[in-house]
């Protein structure tokens, strides 16, 4: 029975049915031909969804989930070992040399000009 609910012509089987008593109990032909097409869209879609759903389960159950971890720390281990590490020899590497900065600021401390009565300076 369950591979006939996952059968996208069973579906459309079931749909000619119902668009059948639809028109049987009276309903114009606009609304049996919506009530149609929004199930001839919805229905195999997730048919479709549910199927793939299961065949999806299925496969990650044949996986061997501790072979494949092993490949892959396997491949990693490969792709460490073929890559160089990069490396300079003592001559060339640079030298660091601290620098301290020759900036001095000057700070102007006359008041020379400046009246302090109002702080307009004249």
């Amino acid at each position: 029975m369950k591979a006939k609910l996952t059968s996208r012509k069973f579906w459309i089987a079931i749909i000619t049915i119902i668009s059948g008593v639809v028109s049987l109990l009276g309903a114009n032909d606009s609304t049996a031909a919506d009530i149609v097409s929004a199930l001839l869209i919805l229905v195999p879609s997730i048919v479709y969804i549910f199927t793939e759903g299961r065949i999806d389960v299925a496969a990650m159950q044949k996986i061997d989930m501790d072979a494949l971890g092993a490949a892959i720390v396997q491949l990693m281990k490969d792709i460490s070992a073929a890559t160089p590490t990069p490396s300079l020899p003592a001559a060339t590497m640079p030298t660091v040399v601290p620098v301290t900065p020759a900036v001095t600021y000057a700070t102007d401390t006359s008041t020379k000009g400046v009246d302090s009565s109002d702080g307009t300076g004249e």
